[in-house]
């Protein structure tokens, strides 16, 4: 899936580069109501061009997602603004690699306070 940038995503999904995480959520869930291809089973025309639409905002929704989460993780208090100035672009991942992510920062800290405590229990000798 290709990526787009943050400023472009907010755009999509219609609100302002200031939003928070939940309005994202908010905004991708009545969009997709609104341009649910389903809703145009009578007209084939109207149909691609919901399921191209509905691609789009799924597009913009991941991108969002991941550029919050990439803040999150990382601790920077960096702005929207920041990202949107530098019309950079965020990757699109999915659930999956974000869980994996997840799950390799949590073992490294773990491992991490093993390996102090362990140090910690050998150096008394």
């Amino acid at each position: 899936m290709a990526s787009m940038t943050v400023k472009r995503s907010f755009q999509v999904l219609e609100l302002a580069p200031g939003a928070t995480l939940n309005e994202v959520r908010q905004a991708y869930k009545d969009m997709a109501n609104i341009w649910h291809p389903d809703r145009f089973s009578g007209n084939p025309r109207l149909q691609y061009k919901a399921e191209q639409k509905l691609k789009e905002i799924n597009a913009a929704y991941e991108t969002l997602k991941a550029f919050f989460q990439g803040h999150a993780l990382s601790g920077r208090a960096a702005t929207h603004n920041d990202a949107m100035m530098n019309n950079r672009k965020v990757p699109v991942t999915s659930r999956t690699e974000m869980a994996a992510e997840a799950g390799t920062v949590f073992v490294l800290g773990l491992l991490s306070h093993v390996s102090s405590a362990w140090r910690r229990f050998v150096e008394k000798d």
